[in-house]
């Protein structure tokens, strides 16, 4: 049987407050040591009533846009290209917004034909359009919402000019 002593039990809380102490190190260490790759700055580029526009959006609807359409990206294209998303993105968040305004009930229906429509555009030889977007490098998700804000759109406009 053994018995802890007074300075047996010190020695425990040192070698605690050590362990843990180094656990919180390394942590810190790895935080504060990736690479500035892996470290992405977020921030707001544009408002659109009310609306933020990231800078993930921007890159993610970049990315979209060159991939799918072939535009070489060189600096003399770069910030046409630039312009091109930062307005198709501020198009795309004021025609959701206004086909919205048709009623909750209605935007089920829109995601579902946006999702048609994704699934048609990027079903390349039969393949699974999502497969298609991961080997292009393209977040499924950024052209959906670029086809609900089509989907919306244009039904927005068809209800207001029926006649």
């Amino acid at each position: 049987m053994t018995i802890k002593t007074h300075n047996g039990l010190n020695h425990a809380k040192a070698t605690l407050s050590f362990i843990i102490m180094a656990i919180v190190g390394l942590a810190l260490v790895t935080a504060f040591s990736l690479p500035k790759a892996h470290a992405k700055k977020i921030s707001v580029i544009a408002v659109v009533d009310g609306t933020p526009i990231s800078s993930i959006d921007f890159d993610e609807r970049r990315n979209f846009l060159v991939k799918t359409t072939g535009i070489a990206d060189t600096e003399e294209t770069r910030e046409q290209i630039d312009n091109d998303v930062l307005q198709m993105l501020i198009d795309d968040t004021i025609k959701i917004a206004e086909g919205l305004k048709l009623g909750a009930g209605f935007e089920t229906s829109a995601k579902q034909r946006a999702k048609e429509l994704f699934t048609l555009s990027f079903s390349q030889n039969g393949e699974d359009p999502n497969e298609v977007m991961e080997r292009l490098g393209i977040d499924p998700a950024v052209a959906e919402k670029k086809f609900l804000a089509d989907v919306l759109w244009a039904s927005s406009i068809q209800s207001r000019f029926a006649r």
